[in-house]
Formats: structure tokens, C-alpha cells, sequence
């Protein structure tokens, strides 16, 4: 079952949050991120939509963890790692199997094997159904727990 607490980063998620980013390096003329950046992006190798699929990975990621992306790494470590050596960011145990999955997915060394974004819209409803019930649910019990707890002929 999703924590109740995952249920505002779903909504975020799912309603594509934007990311502000402060951290930019000059990549052969090309500005960006190199903690967001598929690993393509970083090759400078021509690429599709799929590198924004890697991208909302690590947006993912950075929400479902409450941390930035490679913290305490150089860019060029991260240009190197990410794209010659495969690393990919460490998904916590605790993360929901699926989300895990998904930013998995995201992460495919091959971007044609990567989700679409509307496969990804797919794969999160579930998810985010099940956080609103559990929310309700939360909402229903905290309200039950209330009116049980005031004294009889009293009203809120």
C-alpha cells in the first residue's frame, strides 16, 4: 500500500510539476543540466523525446527521495558516469515496486525502449487512484475519530 505521504508527490507527478533548476553547465555551446540529462543529451548525439523521458526519471526520482540528483558529484563526473559507464541514480528500497520500475524504464540505456509519455500517464493512474483513496480513506477515519471523541449533544 502507498504512504500517505506519496500522495502529494503523485499529484505533483502526475500534473507536471515544474522543475526550477539553478545549476546549469555550457556543453559545447548547448546549455543544460547534466543531473537531469539522458545520457544522449550528454553525448551530444541527436535524440528524440525519449530524453525528456530520462529527465521525468530523475524528476521522479528527486521527488519521491526529497534529494538533488548525484548531490556532491562535478558535472563531469556525472557526464562520464551517466553517459560511458551507465550509472543510473540509486532507487531506494522503500520506493513503491512500480514507481521503481517505471524510473527504470525512464532510465533505458536504449531511448526507443524507453515509455512514452502517454505509457507513463498509463502506468501512473493506477497509482494515483490508489493515493486518493487512501487519502479519502485518511480524510473519512480523521473525521470519525473527531466526532467519536466529542461528547454526546455536542456538534463541530
Amino acid at each position: 500500500m502507498l504512504a500517505r505521504s506519496l500522495f502529494p508527490v503523485l499529484m505533483r507527478v502526475c500534473r507536471g510539476l515544474s522543475v526550477c533548476v539553478s545549476y546549469f553547465v555550457q556543453l559545447k555551446g548547448e546549455v543544460g543540466t547534466p543531473m537531469w540529462m539522458a545520457p544522449e543529451v550528454l553525448m551530444n548525439e541527436s535524440f528524440t523525446f525519449k530524453a525528456d523521458v530520462y529527465s521525468f526519471g530523475v524528476v521522479c526520482w528527486e521527488l519521491l527521495t526529497g534529494k538533488v540528483p548525484w548531490k556532491g558529484m562535478l558535472p563531469a563526473q556525472i557526464i562520464c558516469g551517466v553517459a560511458f559507464n551507465g550509472m543510473r541514480l540509486s532507487i531506494p528500497e522503500e520506493i513503491d515496486g512500480r514507481l521503481a520500475s517505471l524510473m527504470c524504464d525512464c532510465w533505458h540505456e536504449e531511448p526507443a525502449q524507453r515509455p512514452s509519455f502517454d505509457e507513463i500517464k498509463d502506468r501512473l493512474k493506477p497509482l494515483l487512484q490508489q493515493a486518493e483513496k487512501v487519502e479519502r480513506e485518511g480524510r473519512l477515519g480523521a473525521a470519525m475519530q473527531t466526532s467519536a471523541a466529542m461528547p454526546s449533544g455536542t456538534s463541530a
